[in-house]
């Protein structure tokens, strides 16, 4: 197959700090992140903004070593406002002030109630709500007035030591795979508040998926699946 851009062009030279390696687009910005609590923030090609979110920890970890806080998992930018999750259980969230992207002010953090040790993955659902999957169940968010909409931790089932770790959404359902050893796939309806589907005996494990119009593309060993979710009821 040929290449969108050949020969290869470089988006981005590389970054000085160690471990930024994973990246999210939302229109004109790119945030690449990883390990070491950083984000980097990019407009159009171009590095705007180096957010440090050690010094946004929560004030009951203020006395960790740096080592403690360690992982940056996910990114979500909307209404601007940007979405951190980490490793301390928290989203901290972030305002952009200014067109440039270089004045980012920190407002808050939402802290989820029954704590979460790792908040794994986020996603947009309908724009303006956030999603948030971690290994205390699913949660939802406006983005707009930060209110909490639900939290289900019935997601997981009973006497299960396994969280969610990758979730996403299609019309009014919300999808995420659970069990990180051997990762299966469900299907959530917000309305109803129930799994209307379990791809579990479908599909044996699941590394990743993404979710294009009704169709719903995932990783399983290697192998690529194709899935109507159109046809789901």
């Amino acid at each position: 197959s040929e290449l969108l851009s050949n020969p290869r062009k470089q988006y981005l030279p590389p970054s000085s700090i160690e471990d930024l390696n994973k990246i999210r687009f939302f229109g004109e910005y790119l945030f690449r992140f990883g390990k070491n609590g950083i984000v980097e923030m990019y407009k159009n090609h171009l590095h705007v903004n180096t957010i440090d979110t050690k010094q946004h920890r929560p004030d009951k970890y203020a006395s960790l070593e740096d080592k403690r806080f360690d992982k940056v998992f996910d990114v979500v930018y909307a209404d601007k406002k940007l979405f951190i999750s980490n490793d301390l259980g928290v989203v901290l969230l972030y305002f952009l002030s200014d067109e440039n992207a270089q004045n980012l002010v920190y407002l808050t953090q939402l802290e989820l109630t029954p704590f979460a040790h790792d908040i794994t993955d986020m996603a947009l659902y309908n724009k303006h709500y956030l999603l948030i999957g971690g290994d205390e169940g699913l949660s939802l968010y406006d983005t707009q007035n930060l209110q909490m909409l639900f939290q289900n931790k019935n997601v997981i089932p009973q006497n299960r030591k396994t969280g969610l770790y990758q979730v996403g959404a299609f019309n009014d359902y919300l999808l995420f795979t659970r069990n990180l050893s051997s990762p299966n796939l469900a299907v959530y309806d917000i309305k109803s508040e129930k799994i209307v589907h379990d791809f579990q005996g479908e599909s044996e494990h699941i590394n990743d998926f993404s979710v294009e119009e009704k169709v719903l593309y995932s990783l399983d060993d290697g192998h690529v699946y194709l899935w109507d979710l159109g046809k789901i009821r």
